[in-house]
This record gives C-alpha cells, sequence and structure tokens, in this order.
C-alpha cells in the first residue's frame, strides 16, 4: 500500500501515525513554530487518551523526518532543519553559516561578568538562586562591520572553558 507519510487523515493508520500526521499539521500550519517545545509525552498522553508508548513511537516519525529534535532533559521542540541525504540533522553555527555564504565575521569580547541568574535562567539551567552564571557579550563582526551583538550564559561549572581573553 502506498501511503503519504503525513498529512493523509485515513482512520486505517495506526493510532501513532495518526498523531504524527496531527502533529505535522500542527507545524505546518504554524502552531508550534520553529524552536516551539512541543507538548511532552505525558502532556499528549494526558490530552488524547493515547498510551505513552503510542505518544513515543509517533514523536520518533517525527525525529525521523528531521521536522523535531529531541533534547534529553529538555524536550522535544521543533527544528529548523531540512531532512538531509543521510537523515542526520546538522546543526552549524552563526559563523560557520556566514563563512558558507563567503563572509568573514569575528567576535570582540565586551563584556565577561558573573551575575545573579533570574528566575527563569534559574528553572533553565536547573540551579539555586544562590548560584552565579557566567555572562560573556560579544561584538559580532561581518565582513569588518559590527552587526550584532552576542550574549550567552553559561553555569560556574564551564567557567574555567569560557575564561576571558583579552
Amino acid at each position: 500500500m502506498n501511503r503519504k507519510p503525513f498529512g493523509d487523515s485515513s482512520m486505517l493508520k495506526p493510532l501513532y501515525e495518526q498523531l504524527a500526521d496531527s502533529l505535522y499539521k500542527d507545524i505546518r500550519n504554524n502552531n508550534y513554530p520553529i524552536g516551539t517545545k512541543l507538548p511532552t509525552e505525558k502532556e499528549l498522553h494526558l490530552s488524547t487518551g493515547m498510551s505513552r508508548s503510542t505518544v513515543r513511537k509517533a514523536l520518533e516519525l517525527l525525529v525521523k523526518a528531521n521536522l523535531v529534535v529531541k533534547i534529553h532533559g529538555k524536550g522535544t521542540f521543533v527544528s529548523g532543519t531540512k531532512k538531509t541525504d543521510n537523515d542526520i540533522a546538522h546543526f552549524t553555527s552563526l559563523t560557520e553559516n556566514l563563512a558558507e555564504m563567503g563572509k568573514a565575521v569575528h567576535s570582540k569580547v565586551v563584556n565577561y561578568q558573573l551575575i545573579t541568574p533570574t528566575e527563569a535562567q534559574c528553572a533553565f539551567f536547573n540551579i539555586s538562586p544562590t548560584e552565579q552564571l557566567v555572562e560573556i557579550e560579544r561584538l559580532r563582526y561581518l565582513d569588518d562591520q559590527p552587526f550584532c551583538i552576542d550574549t550567552s550564559w553559561f553555569t560556574t561549572t564551564y567557567k574555567s572553558k569560557v575564561q576571558h581573553k583579552s
């Protein structure tokens, strides 16, 4: 039987394919824009009444199609990547992307400090409000012209790996 992988609303499909189709339509209709976190397996289980294994299998279909990416401990997010020939998502940095376009990119650190994290940062990094974060601000240059300021935060676990070098 020749079936479309997504978009076919046939009730003859297994439940996991029906759920994958539904999530695919939500992604395609921008209900879940690129970078958006999908509901958790448990949330999908509770909202659809489908078993956790059915939900997991549906999400695996979307991962294989490179529509979503699972990040251990964080969740499942809508991917901005397209399916590659070898079915492996390849993420590149800003520098790599611009270099592929023939642009010269370099950075200058303009701020390096330890900060008290916000409530959102504590939740994201899973740290207590008494811990500190390393904040690094870099001025990014494109063909020797400033084009953006990039701010990154790291837990102090990585402080030695991101020491400010003048």
